[in-house]
């Protein structure tokens, strides 16, 4: 899906790249967009992060599988690590996790936050 956009921040001349991270973060967005209107957008695609602020109350299969996807777009913390901290935010909710989506599913998801922590 973004190809061009890749292909122009790893161009081997200098004098097309993009000239910082926030010009490439924009023109990000702006594909981005273009790609939700095109109905191109793959709700599989999306990163944990986006998953929560989009829908804070997804149901744990949801969150189970986008997260066990492990999509990262900008950083591990902003789109991984800080979006399920905040969602399995106390035990109450982390014992309500595990008995939706069963013990070894969170054993899996757990590994993957550790290794990713």
């Amino acid at each position: 899906m973004f190809e061009t956009l890749i292909k122009r921040a790893s161009s081997y001349q200098p004098a097309q790249r993009f000239k910082d991270a926030i010009d490439f973060k924009e023109e990000y967005e702006k594909a981005k967009q273009i790609q939700i209107i095109l109905g191109q957008d793959n709700k599989l695609n999306r990163t944990l992060g986006e998953l929560l602020n989009s829908n804070p109350k997804v149901s744990w299969n949801e969150f189970h599988e986008i997260a066990m996807k492990y999509n990262i777009i900008e950083h591990d913390w902003f789109d991984f690590i800080a979006p399920a901290m905040e969602k399995l935010k106390n035990m109450n909710i982390i014992y309500d996790y595990i008995e939706q989506i069963g013990e070894d599913a969170a054993l899996s998801f757990i590994k993957l936050f550790r290794e990713r922590l």
